[in-house]
């Protein structure tokens, strides 16, 4: 009896699990779709959309965090979510001219509980995603604030590479954080720098 039961539990774990995935996998398949969608709406729309900097810089900082977090966590199901939510509805944003800032707060929830389920199996991914979320808050910030957003992209690419595959399959929370507070202070003082805020600084946050 015990081994009828066990298996019976074990293939309702199967399936669930296999659910799981593919509710995962489609979701993540219909954000690509719908990104394309969007991208050929955009194209048509012609220049309006397409020099729309804010927005876009806006969502390619989300989509390099969720990215980073798809690499760092052990558990994927719902950092895949999170990555076609970002490709979906980010390319949908830039087509329409709709501003990218009340959702990128969302993706910054998000990512806080990617870390806390997807990458619970090892410590250090949960440090490496956390960095992650707030390396993407900290990026939209700044640009709200006017820095370049080339310099956000770039820094926030790096930086986010740093957390997702070093910090986050380091052994130990405690070599990841070695890792990802220098990451995150030297990308900080980066992004704050000077230099990086003309001319953006004199015009309006397209992304507010």
């Amino acid at each position: 009896m015990r081994s009828r039961r066990t298996a019976t539990v074990d293939g309702r774990q199967v399936i669930g699990d296999q659910l799981d995935d593919l509710l995962a996998g489609g979701f993540f398949t219909g954000g690509l779709v719908a990104g394309i969608a969007a991208g050929v709406v955009a194209v048509r729309r012609g220049a309006e959309a397409a020099s729309n900097v804010g927005v876009g810089s806006a969502v390619l900082v989300s989509l390099v965090a969720a990215g980073g977090a798809y690499a760092c966590t052990p558990d994927t199901e719902l950092a895949r979510l999170l990555l076609g939510a970002v490709v979906g509805g980010g390319a949908a944003a830039i087509a329409t001219g709709l501003a990218w800032w009340r959702p990128s707060w969302l993706v910054t929830g998000a990512l806080l509980v990617v870390a806390a389920l997807d990458g619970a199996p090892r410590a250090s991914a949960v440090v490496g995603t956390v960095t992650i979320a707030v390396l993407h808050a900290a990026g939209q910030l700044r640009l709200r604030a006017g820095t370049h957003p080339v310099a956000v992209v770039a820094v926030l690419a790096v930086a986010v590479a740093l957390c997702s595959r070093v910090a986050g399959l380091a052994d130990t929370a405690e070599a990841a954080l070695l890792v990802a507070v220098p990451t995150v202070l030297v990308a900080g003082g980066i992004l704050h720098a000077p230099r990086f805020l003309a001319p953006w600084s004199s015009r309006p946050s397209p992304t507010r």
